[in-house]
């Protein structure tokens, strides 16, 4: 029995400006996987013939594997505004990889997968059943359950059942990075990690594809979009000192650059 994961997604941008044609579901990893997957997801829509819908998300500093139509492929980590097009009619499922816990599948730094897709066979080349067999034979799966049941089994026999331990604590300090406030600069990061700042940036390039300034400041911004979609959004002034900005002009500087507008414009909608 899948397990719902309760939480509401962060990093969705304007989650209620319009009617969503989507919906999503996302499942806690199955205990077997819980030490690399941080969760499974799925997005499902129906639009009428002739018309769009254009998504935007802040991701996550993780890597997917995701199966769309009868085709896979990996994704990697996106440091930027993801941008999704929904036409037709559709669906994807995804599994959403634990920080650093990808690079255990890769023979190369994840820094040269980041912000692209790959196709499944270059990781999966070793699989007793094809990654495109795989693929297909999850297309024809009907019931949703089964689905995720199935993928999570085929993944269960490429996953390591341990991490090493540099890829355990290089997990736990990103995760930390991700939902900890108190941790506002690089080189508090790198007081924890034990490691100068050159250090830490160089396992950062290796096992996540993420700078640690970029997964500081998209926490940041996570937590901004949070409160503003809340329903009583908070002064600018006071939500910036709140998240470690020295003032409301750099919260608005990041909050733009990675939304596309000002905390002011994006509360007007």
């Amino acid at each position: 029995m899948l397990e719902p994961k309760p939480e509401t997604p962060r990093g969705i941008i304007q989650p209620r400006a319009v009617p969503r044609p989507f919906s999503v579901a996302r499942w806690l990893a199955p205990p077997r996987l819980a030490h690399a997957l941080a969760h499974v997801w799925r997005v499902r829509w129906s639009l009428e013939e002739g018309a769009e819908f254009v998504q935007h998300t802040l991701p996550h500093p993780m890597v997917h594997v995701v199966f769309e139509g009868r085709a896979g492929e990996v994704v990697g980590p996106i440091p930027r505004r993801f941008e999704r097009r929904l036409v037709g009619r559709g669906q994807v499922l995804g599994l959403a990889f634990r920080p650093a816990t990808f690079r255990a599948l890769s023979d190369a730094p994840l820094l040269a997968l980041r912000d692209r897709r790959a196709p499944l066979e270059r990781f999966f080349s070793r699989a007793s059943r094809p990654p495109t067999l795989v693929a297909r034979e999850l297309g024809a799966i009907a019931d949703e359950e089964a689905r995720v049941e199935f993928v999570c089994s085929w993944l269960s026999e490429h996953v390591p059942e341990t991490l090493s331990e540099p890829l355990r604590e290089l997990r736990e300090l990103v995760e930390r990075l991700a939902r900890d406030d108190a941790i506002t600069s690089v080189e508090a990061a790198a007081r924890l990690a034990g490691c100068s700042v050159r250090t830490l940036q160089r396992r950062f390039d290796d096992a996540i594809g993420w700078s640690p300034r970029q997964v500081i400041r998209r926490r940041r911004i996570h937590e901004a979009l949070a409160q503003l979609d809340g329903a009583r959004p908070p002064d600018l002034a006071s939500l910036a000192a709140r998240l470690g900005y020295c003032d409301q002009a750099h919260l608005s500087r990041d909050f733009k650059a990675m939304t596309g507008v000002t905390p002011g414009a994006y509360l007007r909608g």
